[in-house]
């Protein structure tokens, strides 16, 4: 039986937070078959609540980032001693919103959905919103921290790979890319499926190219083997 743990403590809303639904849901069905052993690190356990999943919430990971690299860096290795010495050895720890913790399991991954390290920052920016430039700051270091430790990234677009493997110094072979489902019916004007790329809430943090959720008619995920 697999050992997986499912970080995404900051996640709330907008397409990741579906993309944190399906991925609990599928492991919802492995853990009642019996084929896997889940543990979601959570804000809410009411924003995913799946059965056959153990949670563990940290809604005060919201509360700026000095404590979300905390629980990032800090809690994250505690909680994963802590599901080794009780559980057994954790087989993979994917992470869903950018950042790569210390923790003690034989795989990780990461999923990066954001494109602020890539934002040309000018001085009028401080000006405008220093927010905004700040977290572009910080997220360009905080994808770096622990990047190394990933057997797979996870992106959504060709672009964000190629870019992130050039700022990151790591392999393109590495990378899987989840592109936007691409359905049938999706080609008619003025029709929208129930499998359609979906956005999320527009925010500063977010990039400007199209998400979607995890694709569930497309076959268009590329990488070097599977990521099972």
């Amino acid at each position: 039986m697999r050992r997986i743990v499912v970080s995404g403590i900051n996640i709330r809303k907008g397409g990741t937070l579906t993309i944190l639904r399906d991925c609990l849901r599928y492991l919802s069905g492995e853990a009642q078959a019996g084929r896997a052993e889940v543990t979601a690190l959570v804000h809410r356990r009411e924003l995913c609540d799946y059965p056959g999943i153990d949670y563990i919430e940290m809604p005060d990971s919201i509360q700026g980032w000095l404590r979300r690299l905390r629980h990032e860096y800090i809690t994250m290795h505690r909680i994963s001693q802590e599901i080794t010495e009780r559980k057994g050895p954790i087989d993979l720890w994917l992470s869903l919103h950018d950042t790569t913790p210390r923790v003690e399991a034989r795989r990780q991954a990461v999923y990066c959905q954001t494109s602020f390290p890539f934002m040309k920052i000018k001085a009028r920016d401080f000006r405008m919103d220093p927010k905004i430039p700040i977290f572009a700051l910080l997220t360009r270091f905080a994808y770096q921290i622990n990047v190394g430790r990933n057997s797979r990234l996870i992106v959504q677009q060709r672009w964000l790979k190629e870019g992130l493997s050039r700022l990151l110094g790591v392999d393109r072979d590495k990378f899987i890319v989840n592109e936007p489902p691409q359905c049938p019916d999706s080609r008619h004007a003025g029709s929208r499926s129930r499998h359609s790329s979906t956005s999320p809430l527009p925010t500063a943090t977010k990039t400007s190219k199209p998400y979607a959720e995890p694709p569930r008619c497309s076959k268009r995920s590329s990488g070097k083997g599977d990521f099972k």
